[in-house]
């Protein structure tokens, strides 16, 4: 009785650990519940990068890919995403970078419209990075493109109640297509982004892809469906990009001058009047946090009135 008694311990013991064990790997491959647990480590590289939209370049290898877990907002409420998304962060002095591969089961199906500057994607897949540099979980950058390699960026403010459209940012973005699916190289310079300073930082991240053949639309981040399409830029919800090593900052300005001419001729008199004018619009990033617009005979042509 006292060796079947203790046979019966060992067995209910054994038992115990191999299901702790099974339970360890179950919870180990589950889904991250919260973009908090998602984590895109940046590496920094001496080696040159070519944007291109190949990722072919050896920096590229040193890279840690991520390609874990995408999560649909629609049409399934945070489910994992049909098709696999990879991710990849380098950096340097000058440039952060962001290269992804949007697979395809059938590449046929990639789908784009768009080829000017800041159109609207809304029928074609579609890229996009949201970016918070200040971490503070409420503003972000945005840069996006589709297969064309066409652009769009905005300034994202209190969690999207504010777009700002009209920033125009100097990046770098390509394209290409292959057997896999799509794939994304973009460059985007220190100089032209404003951030927290520290010797190694994190940032906020969420990425956008949307997959028009199937009408789905994926997030890094579990994003709710009950939060709609601008439940994207809630910073709280945003996955971390780890590892930042962000340059000083430097002297950051920005100069547009323009030239216009123009000619009237009144035909009952035949008098003739050339009107040529110039102006510039100057922008000075003093801190981080501050600008200043300094514009001279504004080119009225060429300002949004709909900021």
């Amino acid at each position: 009785m006292i060796h079947k008694s203790r046979l019966i311990i060992l067995a209910a013991l054994l038992s115990a650990i191999i299901q702790g064990q099974l339970g360890a790997q179950a919870g180990a491959e589950s889904p991250p519940r919260r973009g908090a647990d998602i984590v895109i480590q940046v590496v920094s590289t001496l080696k040159p990068v070519r944007v291109d939209g190949r990722l072919d370049e050896p920096a590229w290898d040193d890279a840690i890919a991520y390609h874990d877990y995408f999560f649909q907002q629609e049409p399934l409420d945070r489910a994992p995403s049909s098709r696999k998304t990879e991710l990849r962060v380098l950096q340097d002095g000058e440039y952060i970078y962001f290269g992804a591969v949007c697979y395809e089961n059938d590449p046929e199906q990639i789908f784009a419209t768009v080829k000017r500057r800041d159109g609207s994607f809304l029928a074609d897949d579609a890229f996009e990075l949201l970016i918070d540099t200040f971490d503070d979980k409420r503003n972000s950058y945005a840069f996006g493109t589709n297969p064309f390699g066409a652009k769009i960026d905005a300034i994202i403010s209190d969690e999207g109640n504010h777009i700002n459209k009209s920033w125009d940012c100097i990046w770098q973005c390509k394209t290409s297509r292959d057997s896999r699916g799509w794939v994304i190289e973009m460059a985007i310079p220190f100089k032209s982004l404003r951030y927290k300073r520290g010797e190694l930082v994190d940032w906020g991240l969420n990425v956008t892809r949307e997959i028009k053949h199937s009408k789905e639309v994926t997030y890094l981040a579990p994003i709710p469906r009950g939060l709609g399409h601008n439940g994207k830029f809630k910073g709280s919800l945003f996955a971390r990009l780890r590892g930042i090593k962000p340059p000083p900052p430097r002297l950051n300005v920005e100069v547009q001058p323009y030239l216009t001419a123009g000619r009237s001729w009144l035909y009952e008199t035949d008098e003739r009047d050339n009107k040529p004018d110039a102006g510039f619009d100057v922008r000075y990033h003093t801190t981080p946090q501050l600008t200043f617009d300094i514009t001279y005979q504004t080119d009225f042509a060429q300002a949004e009135t709909d900021k």
